[in-house]
């Protein structure tokens, strides 16, 4: 008997030994697995959170570039460009963003240096050798990020953003304030010995690190140490995910772009944060030797949690490039989990509460979703009708602006349905799409809009004036163009003559409301619509303030001569019910009426014309 019992002992140690080197493989593999998600987590999560820091700046230099494209291509003289980058350094200060973030808006155009925010250089200040005009020029139309520099006045950390214009020599330029940068990097490894994140500029030069005696040193030319080595891979191998044992120690690099310039690097040591969870399993294991059956449930237990840990790094893994945020709620139950979140206030309530999934995802989304967009949001999370939206798909969005002004898509994504089709489970996803979405804007404005005058074009404006007719919006639309034109052009150029449309362009746009439509027909033709003026004595009005506009044009190249211009009016009244096309003809009737008169000529339609 005691044999057999010394056998089924031995068999049992052996068995146990066995599970126990399993198990010890698992928590060793799962753990590396742990370590390669928390690396590329860390460089993730830094590169977005740098990213969505310049972001603000970044997206204000590309709109100062925009409207300084549109001055010079316009002629626009210095006196000019200087208002508006004084204009633009100003809106900045009012919303107190200018010595907070960044300063106002400087830069060469033309060849001379001009600063918004009043700074006067030096006689000895070269702007065109500055590191923000040659890395800009260097960039070709792409924004550059400039390495960081210490300000001497105030000991601030300063880095430049610059981007060069279409006429490939001028620049702009916005410097950007580094304070709350170092933060981002000690709060990815906070508490947590066995790794480190830093952000390189293209040269090698360290922007952030966890460790802040590190800032401003060249690990490029560093060779001799193990960030050296590190930097010497990323750049050189081009390798954004590698391994390396250096001093008897074995390190996992991950590696992210910022606007495709810096990187952001996470350096994981793996022995230290292995041993850190190998050891609580070595002494679970010599307790299991006194309790066997335990150690058996926790080990089926911990393998299941294992599982689902690995099939969770797996989404996130997959996901954590595309969705800012995910949770899983569950319909029937009414609970919420958090699979992804942003670390905020929700995120520490879905993890300490998981009840009241409905009310506590609402309160979520009226926190991170901007006033003009919270009442389709709300629309969007009805739960009372999302049974009956999704019950021929699988999936259903909505794009929405949240408290950041940054443009992002909301989604639902059915996991589970009940036996009668009901939804049982499913995934709420939010994703930026700030670039698609204001892209896709960019893309709708160009189509519609005059590519010389900036008004609407000829489609985009009729289309306007259709739906307003459509829609019972009855009023004055005025037909014109420019007397003479052709002399102009055959006497001045086409270039002059461009000039004379972009004068007349502008009348219309100052002297028409912001809810009329003005627009270019083609050559110097152009059109307007005014909704709901029906007479001749509003209308007389704003056709007078135009000629007003018109007279006090001056283009320099034509001297003193004059423009004028042939105008002609018609009405859609309340009661009206013709087309758009007969709208059209008799404005053009009285056009060609007014053309017979020299000089600024306004002709009303009368219905007695067309028997005249």
């Amino acid at each position: 008997m005691i044999r057999r019992y010394l056998l089924i002992f031995i068999g049992a140690l052996v068995l146990f030994a066995c599970l126990l080197v399993i198990s010890f493989a698992s928590l060793y593999s799962a753990s590396r697995d742990n370590l390669v998600i928390l690396g590329e987590k860390n460089a993730i999560q830094a590169a977005q959170e740098f990213t969505s820091f310049l972001k603000p700046s970044v997206d204000d230099l590309e709109d100062a570039a925009f409207q300084l494209d549109t001055l010079m291509w316009g002629d626009a003289t210095t006196e000019e460009l200087r208002d508006y980058l004084e204009e633009a350094s100003g809106r900045y200060a009012g919303a107190g963003i200018v010595d907070k973030v960044h300063t106002g808006l400087y830069g060469v155009f033309n060849t001379m240096y001009l600063d918004g925010s009043g700074w006067e250089p030096t006689l000895d200040y070269e702007a065109k050798s500055r590191p923000w005009y040659t890395t800009a020029v260097e960039k070709k139309g792409e924004v550059a990020l400039i390495s960081p520099y210490v300000d001497t006045e105030n000991a601030e950390s300063v880095m430049t953003v610059s981007r060069l214009l279409s006429d490939g020599r001028s620049v702009v330029a916005l410097d950007v304030r580094l304070d709350d940068v170092r933060e981002m990097t000690e709060g990815l490894v906070k508490g947590s010995t066995s790794g480190y994140v830093m952000v390189l500029d293209q040269y090698g030069y360290v922007i952030a690190h966890t460790d802040e005696s590190e800032l401003g040193m060249n690990y490029y030319s560093r060779t001799d140490t193990m960030n050296g080595v590190i930097t010497q891979e990323i750049f050189e191998g081009k390798n954004n995910q590698f391994e390396i044992n250096y001093d008897n120690r074995h390190y996992l690099i991950y590696a992210e772009r910022i606007y495709d310039q810096w990187y952001t690097v996470s350096v994981m040591e793996e022995s230290s944060f292995i041993r850190s969870h190998v050891r609580p399993f070595i002494l679970s294991a010599l307790l299991i030797i006194f309790a066997f059956t335990m150690i058996t449930i926790a080990f089926v237990d911990n393998e299941q949690r294992r599982k689902d840990s690995e099939n969770l790094n797996l989404q996130l893994k997959s996901l954590a490039g595309i969705y800012m945020s995910m949770n899983l709620l569950n319909l029937e139950t009414d609970t919420l989990y958090e699979i992804r979140g942003d670390a905020g206030v929700f995120s520490e309530a879905v993890q300490k509460t998981r009840e009241n999934g409905r009310k506590l995802l609402k309160r979520m989304m009226e926190f991170y979703t901007d006033e003009n967009s919270k009442a389709a949001i709300f629309d969007f999370i009805d739960f009372s009708r999302l049974n009956e939206r999704l019950s021929e798909t699988n999936t259903i969005t909505r794009e929405f602006l949240n408290n950041k002004n940054v443009w992002c898509r909301a989604r639902f994504v059915v996991v589970e349905r009940n036996e009668d089709g009901t939804l049982k489970r499913v995934l709420w996803m939010v994703e930026v799409i700030d670039k698609e979405k204001r892209l896709r804007d960019q893309l709708q404005y160009l189509s519609e809009t005059d590519a010389l005058t900036g008004i609407n074009n000829r489609g985009s404006g009729e289309g306007k004036i259709r739906q307003l007719i459509a829609s019972g919006h009855g009023g004055m639309f005025i037909l014109l163009d420019a007397d003479h034109f052709k002399s102009i052009n055959d006497t001045y150029g086409h270039g002059v003559g461009d000039k004379v449309l972009i004068a007349i362009a502008r009348c219309l746009k100052s002297c028409f409301r912001e809810n009329d439509v003005v627009m270019r027909l083609g050559g110097d033709e152009f059109a307007a619509y005014a909704p709901i003026v029906y007479t001749k004595d509003a209308g007389g009005i704003i056709i007078e303030r135009f000629f007003d506009h018109i007279n006090r044009i001056h283009i320099p190249e034509m001297e003193d001569r004059k423009i004028h211009v042939s105008v002609g009016v018609s009405f859609y009244s309340k009661t009206d019910t013709f087309p758009f096309e007969e709208l059209y003809r008799r404005a053009d009737v009285s056009t060609y009426r007014s053309k017979k008169t020299e000089g600024n000529k306004a002709t009303f339609y009368e219905e007695t014309e067309d028997n005249a």
